[in-house]
């Protein structure tokens, strides 16, 4: 234990040094889980992020293949 001296100064043993250090560290793994969850939070948003992005780009394609579809119908049909 920390005591005070009589001279105001204080006593710190071997045993209290070790005693926060073990608290240190057992802060630090606590701080390291969480780390790495906010990286896996992190890799689910960009996948999520991507879904979002490429949804419009083939919504468009559908939209452009359904209509040269069309409008090849429409040519094959002109022509008979």
């Amino acid at each position: 234990m920390v005591s005070q001296n009589p001279d105001g100064s204080f006593t710190v043993t071997l045993a209290d040094v070790y005693a926060e250090v073990r608290k240190h560290g057992d802060i630090l793994v606590k701080a390291a889980d969480a780390v790495s969850d906010i990286a896996d939070h992190e890799t689910r948003i960009r996948s999520l992020e991507k879904w979002k992005y490429a949804l419009p780009v083939s919504i468009l394609f559908g939209i452009a293949d359904t209509a040269a579809a069309v409008a090849i119908g429409l040519i094959e049909w002109s022509h008979k």
